[in-house]
């Protein structure tokens, strides 16, 4: 894992930006991973970069969807894809796969297993890339892996769990670390505690899952911390 002090989310959403362009530009496929929150403005502002750059038959080959959801209805105001189509998301021209999709729980969970596991194969196999976006929780957490929680150990490629204040759909730690590369945007004073734990101890999983940047096989941890 490489961190990089920096004011604002702008140098790593540039540089993710890029990432994703060259892949598009050379004729790969790309699958990139976003997730919510804080990170939502960002994952807007590469899109829009995105666009500048690559024409409209390359990006194409880009597939956006989610490292993780809050379970409910779908649109409802929770929910990480809701928020990403009010802050503007284009998701025109390009492949997309949103977590819900009005089913109940196990179902969803199965059915997104179902749809992604799937892409992140052919992509890789393709030569493509797989990017994940995240961000950290204050907790530790990262996507939808909460410490403690079933998601940690979960064996499937997607977990689900019920949790306070939302019921989680997540990729598990077995599918991120397939994952080409990570950028993770991680900002605020808040986060503080969290960052020096990343940065300087060797945690459990169960404990802060964001350690799992560490084990991947590219990771880029943004912060101002």
């Amino acid at each position: 894992m490489k961190s990089i002090q920096a004011k604002d989310h702008t140098e790593g959403m540039h540089a993710l930006a890029s990432r994703i362009s060259s892949a598009l530009m050379q004729d790969q496929k790309v699958l990139w991973l976003i997730c919510g929150g804080s990170n939502i403005p960002t994952a807007v502002e590469a899109m829009n970069e995105i666009r500048k750059s690559v024409p409209a038959e390359k990006i194409s080959q880009l597939t956006v969807a989610q490292t993780d959801e809050r379970y409910g209805p779908v649109d409802h105001p929770d929910s990480n894809w809701k928020q990403m189509q009010d802050d503007g998301f284009d998701f025109s021209g390009i492949r997309f796969i949103p977590i819900l999709e009005g089913k109940p729980l196990e179902e969803t969970i199965t059915g997104y297993e179902q749809a992604i596991r799937p892409i992140f194969e052919k992509t890789l196999a393709s030569g493509g890339i797989v990017i994940g976006q995240f961000g950290m929780g204050e907790d530790g957490h990262i996507a939808g892996i909460l410490p403690h929680t079933k998601a940690v150990t979960d064996p499937r490629f997607i977990s689900g769990y019920a949790g306070n204040p939302f019921t989680r759909i997540t990729l598990t730690p077995s599918a991120l670390m397939k994952i080409s590369a990570a950028y993770a945007f991680v900002f605020g004073s808040s986060k503080a505690a969290a960052i020096k734990h990343l940065r300087e101890e060797v945690l459990p999983l169960e404990d802060e899952p964001a350690q799992i940047l560490k084990s991947m096989k590219e990771a880029y941890l943004y912060s101002d911390q």
